[in-house]
């Protein structure tokens, strides 16, 4: 038995060849768009055409019956009784009575004929068809087309002169057919015309369209992440392209931000990386240069150590805002009493400001149930309280409260200080990566720039907000985090805490 799969191959592949090859060629938009501008165009006109046809049939129709109705009528009154004919009405007198209502329509090729109850042609013009059709089966004063001719009849009654005649007034239809079939040869040239047309008018509306388009094609594909200055053209029409151009722009203006502050953060972390490595380095070299006591060692060991843990806060930090970029931020939806997170860090808080003797108060917490992972929360509040205690100078104060807002299902955290402040140019920078203002470029002051950026992360990673406040003296930072009943806290993922140091980091 031969087996038909090979044919059946080669058809499904001649099948995919052909197309292949109408995607390919409709697959430019310009194309695209003379095609549906020469279908709707085309569409459109024959649309027209043909009700203008079907329309213009109609009339012709309707004014030629109204014609044959009129003639028909007013023959039939010149027999009936009343006239101011003779009584009797000869051949002669009836001939003459066709005669005169065919009188001036002979470009109608119009006929009345009179026949008597049997069919009996009692009178007709002299112009009338010799072929004409019987009426006698006809309905009365109803327009009908019979072998080529358009007729209408009526019976006239008893009393008439002759008894029971039949008058019929025709037309040849040719004519209305000779006229559809000129109307129909200016349908078939306009739909010509508009089929050669179309195409060229829609080549001149696809240009006219896609070229700005082309023009922002060619732009974006000589952009480079090192050269992203140039911008799409905006022509100042307002219209789509001009916003789509915009809005491109605006994309444009956000990535390179967003590549410049990376490469800023970048060249921060190599800077914080390096200082502890080169240091490191350093002192190892000058202790391997000569045989040293015990105790050196001992020490050059502390100071590694020293610098080790500096390094992996600075990583375990560097991953977590790398986490929170990339959403992978692990969250841990448990339900958990913030207030258990923020009285554990004032109580590791509280040594260090009495140290400073500074006055320091967290007697203000009351229960908020959040969901979220305890570890990260507590490290923003063990970053806020640390930027308190270190910019508020001794005798100073700082202030911690929780409370839950009913209305908006938050809750609260507020950490107030009366510290050095934070300048106005710099509050809109203090959550930047390695952002250090003023008051925290003293050498004296440790820090690596991240613990704000990492607070932010976290907060919204969790859903909330924080925002900050500072004036010359004194500075107020509010986290709001969603209580758990509330729908935003739903949205937390679900993952296992991470790695990072639940060590208090540094600014």
């Amino acid at each position: 038995m031969i087996s038909h799969r090979p044919r059946a191959a080669v058809r499904s592949l001649e099948a995919v060849t052909k197309q292949s090859w109408w995607r390919r060629t409709t697959r430019p938009l310009r194309v695209r768009v003379i095609l549906w501008n020469a279908g709707v165009v085309l569409f459109t006109s024959l649309t027209l055409l043909l009700a203008v046809r079907v329309q213009v049939e109609f009339t012709l129709r309707a004014e030629l019956d109204g014609i044959l109705l009129d003639e028909l009528e007013e023959a039939a009154g010149e027999i009936a009784p009343g006239n101011n004919f003779p009584a009797t009405l000869d051949e002669v007198v009836l001939t003459r009575i066709v005669d005169r209502e065919t009188y001036g329509h002979g470009h109608l090729q119009e006929y009345v004929e009179i026949l008597s109850a049997d069919g009996e042609v009692l009178a007709i013009n002299r112009t009338a068809p010799l072929n004409r059709p019987s009426p006698m089966e006809l309905p009365n004063k109803t327009p009908l087309t019979i072998g080529g001719y358009r007729i209408v009849k009526q019976s006239l009654p008893k009393n008439t002169q002759p008894a029971r005649a039949v008058v019929t007034v025709g037309a040849q239809a040719s004519m209305i057919d000779d006229q559809m079939r000129t109307l129909d040869r200016i349908v078939i040239l306009t739909a010509l015309t508009s089929l050669i047309a179309a195409p060229l008018v829609g080549y001149w509306l696809a240009g006219k369209a896609i070229d700005p388009v082309s023009q922002m094609t060619a732009t974006a594909a000589g952009l480079h992440p090192e050269k992203l200055d140039e911008r799409l053209p905006i022509r100042g029409t307002g219209d789509e392209l001009d916003q789509l151009a915009m809005t491109v722009n605006q994309l444009l203006d956000r990535i390179f931000a967003y590549l410049q502050e990376h490469r800023e953060s970048l060249a921060n972390a190599a800077h914080e990386l390096r200082s502890p490595l080169a240091a490191i380095r350093s002192s190892v070299e000058v202790t391997l240069q000569q045989p040293r006591p015990v105790a050196e060692y001992e020490e050059l060991l502390e100071s590694i150590i020293e610098q080790g843990a500096a390094l992996e806060i600075l990583v375990n930090q560097l991953l977590l805002i790398s986490e929170s970029e990339r959403e992978h931020l692990e969250t841990h939806s448990s339900v958990l009493d913030l207030r258990e997170v923020v009285s554990r860090s004032a109580s590791m808080f509280r040594g260090v400001a009495e140290l400073k003797e500074i006055t320091f108060t967290a007697d203000d917490l009351h229960s908020a149930e959040v969901a979220g992972n305890k570890f990260h929360l507590r490290e923003v509040v063990n970053n806020l309280l640390d930027n308190a205690i270190k910019f508020t100078e001794t005798g100073g104060t700082v202030r911690v409260t929780l409370q839950e807002d009913a209305g908006a299902q938050e809750a609260v955290l507020a950490i107030r200080d009366s510290g050095i402040g934070i300048a106005a140019e710099d509050l809109p920078r203090v959550f930047d990566r390695f952002f250090r203002g003023d008051r925290s470029r003293s050498r004296d002051t440790p820090g690596t720039g991240l613990g704000l950026a990492i607070c932010k992360a976290v907060v919204e990673g969790h859903g909330g907000t924080i925002r900050v406040e500072s004036g010359a003296s004194g500075t107020m930072f509010e986290v709001r985090l969603p209580l758990a009943s509330h729908p935003a806290s739903r949205r937390i993922s679900s993952s296992e805490p991470s790695a990072a140091s639940d060590t208090a980091p540094h600014n």
